[in-house]
């Protein structure tokens, strides 16, 4: 049998920001030395954390020699906290807390990232909560110490069509050598000097969800979703990994022998299969991989994580819901200039378009592994079946649609091609239109080189040959589209004939736009998006509420449904309750909250 070894160490400066990897770490009664140590609040010092703030998640913290906390962000400067600056009285999930808060410097760096008014403190020999046996001094969910097996991760990669890594559920101590889910059993082992107990399964909430790297929510909930099937108690939670308290404090190194002590009977899961996808609802896209399209321009090639075939004609568009620039999120259309694999799998060749926000977001924000919400396939500007003598007009990212196009022929043709573009460099997909140019008898492209100015003129359509008997496509900005068109007319082109899309951004909405009030006990009542998730409407509004799982499987959040009607994605199996993570105002809502045992 392999022993059990300690194989990644981690800690976590302040709470819900990057760990920090280390060989060695110092354990104390309240966990690492080091170990979140920090934590940031909003205005009234309740606790801001990843699930609502995926920002955090980008925040470096590291601890100087001299004690000092520097954190850093992308684009922003380096900040070194010293020493708390005040007394601060802060909760943490409901429990007060006695805390230190840093000074007015350090709380602006940190209410500028968030956009939101938001407060750094510190925990100090007074912050105790209770928990199990004891009292914690730390800022962490639980309890001291989270430990996670890597084979439980290995185990889990497998069911996933996308891998993630341990970083998504923020262990302090990864152990190799066990069995997947091995942990399940473990009541109390030995690790270097340190002796510990476990108290109770890690419930894993919506942070999984979030990628680190990134910062952006996984729109498939996964690696949640596929624990959900597997690992989730009778009462919905989901667990991943063990949480422990210290019995005797010391130092813990990468290699140490991991010593099970007592080992108690594994609990069983029940297995369930995955719920089977909402008719009409926009699918999901997750980047498979992305290639130089051309200067400022990239292809990116996309899988519907559903993995089922889409009917696509060439040239058509697809509808994406996507993050830009700001931090929001904005609805575009985007030619698909390329598919395969009976339509799995479908390429968008886009160029920077600033301030397109999702167009610059794709181009250089969007890494592999990303997700994308799809609506389409849409639009008829496509060839007919029989191909006909055709005359393609394109211009910039007008391209993309005749790339589609001349995948579908296969042998010889009559087409004419113009292109007009500021430079060879910035045509997107060159080498394929001539690749396409030696491989299609009949296929002629040429280019117009325009700089700054200029486009294709009335004497290069009197040029082409039989032009009045010809189909005529043309794609581009919506200037060019015009131009292009009246030319084509004057030039005693048939108005049937002419078929043409430009580029013309839909609304930036992914909402509905109607909105139903929402009241919720004593509060004032709440304007939601009949589009909007009730939980996130209601936390627009300025409302707290408890949540951990955001896929309607933990009942955390759940209500109670006074009156009004409401759209239910997933059941509570209460009479007159909702889950508000996946319900939808379908009418004015009254909703109270449930007391929780013992409470009135």
């Amino acid at each position: 049998m392999n022993s059990v070894v300690v194989g990644n160490l981690h800690y976590y400066p302040v709470k819900s920001a990057m760990g920090v990897g280390a060989p060695q770490i110092q354990v104390t009664q309240d966990g690492p030395a080091q170990d979140r140590l920090w934590m940031v609040v909003d205005a009234q010092g309740d606790q801001i954390t990843a699930r609502e703030a995926p920002q955090l998640l980008s925040v470096q913290a590291s601890f100087l020699p001299d004690g000092a906390l520097q954190v850093m962000a992308e684009a922003r400067a380096p900040l070194i906290i010293q020493a708390p600056h005040s007394m601060a009285s802060v909760r943490l999930f409901s429990d007060p807390l006695a805390a230190e808060e840093a000074d007015v410097e350090a709380n602006a760096w940190m209410s500028n990232l968030l956009d939101r008014p938001a407060r750094l403190v510190r925990r100090t020999a007074a912050t105790a909560r209770p928990y199990g046996k004891g009292d914690y001094g730390g800022f962490g969910d639980v309890a001291p110490l989270l430990i996670a097996n890597a084979a439980s991760l290995d185990a889990l990669n497998a069911r996933l069509n996308w891998p993630v890594t341990m970083d998504r559920f923020r262990p302090n101590i990864v152990l190799e050598g066990a069995t997947a889910f091995a942990e399940d059993g473990w009541e109390s082992m030995t690790i270097g000097d340190v002796e510990l107990r476990v108290i109770e399964p890690c419930v894993r909430c919506i942070m999984t969800t979030i990628d680190p790297v990134s910062g952006r929510r996984d729109l498939t909930q996964q690696p949640l979703r596929d624990l959900s099937l597997f690992r989730a108690d009778e009462g919905g939670n989901i667990h991943f990994g063990v949480y422990a308290e210290v019995v005797r404090p010391g130092k813990v190194s990468l290699g140490d022998v991991a010593q099970i002590n007592r080992v108690s009977k594994v609990p069983t899961y029940s297995v369930r299969l995955p719920d089977p996808p909402e008719p009409d609802q926009p699918r999901v896209l997750r980047l498979m991989r992305a290639e130089p399209a051309a200067k400022g321009a990239r292809h990116l090639w996309w899988r519907f994580e559903d993995d089922l075939p889409t009917d696509i004609e060439p040239g058509q568009f697809i509808s994406l819901r996507a993050p830009g620039a700001d931090g929001g999120t904005y609805t575009r259309s985007f030619t698909i200039s390329k598919h395969s694999e009976e339509g799995r799998l479908v390429r968008l060749s886009i160029r920077r378009q600033r301030p397109q926000a999702v167009s610059d977001y794709m181009v250089d924000k969007a890494h592999v592994g990303d997700t994308i919400l799809a609506t389409g396939v849409h639009g008829d500007f496509v060839l007919p079946a029989a191909q006909p003598r055709a005359l393609f007009l394109s211009a910039g990212s007008g391209i993309t649609p005749f790339l589609a196009f001349l995948q579908s022929i296969e042998d010889t043709c009559d087409i004419r091609h113009i292109h007009s573009e500021q430079s060879r460099g910035r045509t997107i997909g060159l080498p394929e239109l001539t690749k396409a140019q030696d491989r299609l008898a009949g296929y002629d492209f040429s280019t117009k080189w325009t700089g700054q100015q200029g486009r294709i003129g009335q004497e290069d359509l009197a040029a082409v040959t039989d032009l009045t008997s010809r189909g005529i496509w043309i794609c581009g900005p919506a200037a060019f589209v015009t131009s292009m068109e009246k030319i084509a007319l004057g030039l005693g082109a048939r108005p049937e004939n002419i078929h043409t899309e430009s580029f013309v951004a839909p609304p930036e909405a992914q909402k509905t736009g109607t909105a139903h009030l929402v009241f919720l006990d004593d509060h004032p009542p709440v304007k939601v998006d009949a589009g909007q998730p009730l939980l996130q409407g209601l936390r627009a509004g300025g409302l707290t509420l408890p949540s951990s799982c955001e896929i309607g499987s933990c009942k955390s959040c759940m209500l109670r449904l006074m009156r009004g009607d409401c759209h239910q994605m997933a059941s509570t199996a209460q009479e007159d309750t909702i889950l508000p993570c996946t319900s939808y105002a379908r009418s004015t809502l009254h909703l109270a909250r449930i007391p929780k045992d013992g409470e009135e």
